[in-house]
């Protein structure tokens, strides 16, 4: 006979283990409770320095990469060059991550088979080669989105009179997307600097699942997640005061990306558009 499972809910047991995860910090009482055969607090703190070594670099290169990709869609929109800018572009937004990190595992595996690569460590996180292809993983969709947003941003400055009078003045195309056109619309950019670092955390969950990258989504989602075998009657526990320090790790970074959005958009204000030089 099978016995249909009934999920049991308490409110206090709830309050109980909120209050006791607290309790833990003021009364020092993590540094007793033992995860992997480490303190709590060094293995939170371990994973979390993995990721940031990932998801620091793929923020700076998916933002300042792609802000450069949009330059490049804008300035040879209308060119030969056209072929490798807004529409690859366009074709990359469209595709999910997945299938950009399945493509270049196996273009990997491609290259190890034919011997141009000596070795190759797709999963782990033992190899440096482990956090470059992270890195690259983590960057592509935000590499893309910027550029996206970037183009948008920059075509949408040239309606604008002041572009006209300095094009009538002679001025250079570089000197004008450079000068003009980028300035004015970097606000707008950097306004977008939040959403790629919300890109680049989303993402990093399943990159490091993906990959088997032991780093703070990883254990993340081994701390709330059920065990893979169970017997009947068994209690799904979950790891609070692990699934909670990360929580506040990844709450963190949001708060920092928005920060930084916010300060660099209002401290860069549009002011060429009513000047040419």
């Amino acid at each position: 006979m099978f016995l249909a499972a009934k999920p049991t809910y308490s409110f206090e047991l709830h309050k109980e283990q909120f209050l006791s995860f607290f309790a833990s910090f003021t009364n020092g009482d993590l540094e007793e409770i033992q995860v992997y055969e480490k303190p709590i607090i060094e293995h939170v703190s371990d994973s979390v320095l993995k990721s940031l070594i990932i998801v620091v670099p793929a923020i700076i290169i998916g933002f300042l990469g792609g802000i450069i990709k949009g330059a490049f869609d804008f300035k040879y929109r209308k060119n030969k060059l056209n072929l490798f800018g807004k529409p690859l572009t366009w074709l990359s937004i469209s595709l999910p991550d997945l299938f950009f990190i399945v493509m270049i595992q196996f273009f990997l595996i491609f290259l190890y088979k034919e011997g141009i690569l000596s070795e190759v460590h797709l999963t782990g996180d033992d190899y440096i080669q482990n956090y470059v292809y992270c890195i690259i993983f983590l960057a592509i969709y935000p590499f893309f989105y910027t550029a996206r947003a970037t183009f948008i941003s920059l075509e949408s400055e040239m309606s604008f009179d002041y572009i006209r009078t300095a094009k009538a003045k002679g001025t250079g195309t570089n000197k004008i997307i450079l000068t003009h056109v980028l300035k004015n619309a970097l606000p707008v950019i950097l306004s977008h600097f939040d959403t790629v670092v919300l890109y680049v955390l989303s993402n990093l969950f399943i990159v490091e699942l993906l990959t088997g990258f032991r780093g703070a989504a990883y254990f993340f989602f081994v701390s709330v997640s059920p065990p893979f075998t169970f017997t009947v009657g068994q209690q799904f526990s979950i790891n609070y005061i692990q699934a909670l320090l990360y929580t506040i790790f990844f709450t963190l970074i949001i708060f920092i990306a928005r920060a930084i959005a916010a300060v660099s958009t209002a401290s860069i204000t549009p002011d060429g558009r009513g000047e040419t030089e």
